[in-house]
């Protein structure tokens, strides 16, 4: 993404494309696939999420994966290539408890031993 003229910022489609030279390699079926993405309006939309708040988590979780698995196609030993990817190592949110609900209550129903069951699988 670089400015224009005007001060807003334009996305190269050329550079990203070209920056891990992945886009060559691709077949005639994944390089119209990937064209049509970049063509969609859902791409846009993308763009202007990331260019209107950079910080967002989707953004930062976007942005890092990309960057988590350039690094693992680096070579092990030249680690000093490898960026950093700090919102996907922090660990503050990370899940520590299991919650268990509380079964299902018949309070209010008749105790005449009815069974309740749907018929045609989980409701709607």
């Amino acid at each position: 993404v670089v400015e224009d003229e005007s001060g807003a910022n334009m996305f190269r489609r050329e550079d990203f494309l070209n920056e891990y030279n992945f886009y060559f390699a691709l077949n005639t079926v994944q390089h119209d696939y990937l064209t049509r993405i970049l063509d969609s309006q859902m791409f846009q939309r993308f763009l202007d999420v990331r260019q209107s708040n950079p910080y967002d988590a989707d953004v930062l979780f976007f942005n890092e994966s990309i960057v988590e698995k350039n690094n693992r196609s680096m070579k092990k030993s030249f680690t000093s290539g490898k960026r950093a990817t700090p919102f996907l190592d922090d660990r503050t949110s990370d899940i520590t408890e299991t919650f268990i609900p509380t079964p299902p209550s018949n309070w209010g129903l008749p105790d005449d031993g009815r069974l309740y069951s749907y018929t045609s699988g989980f409701p709607k």
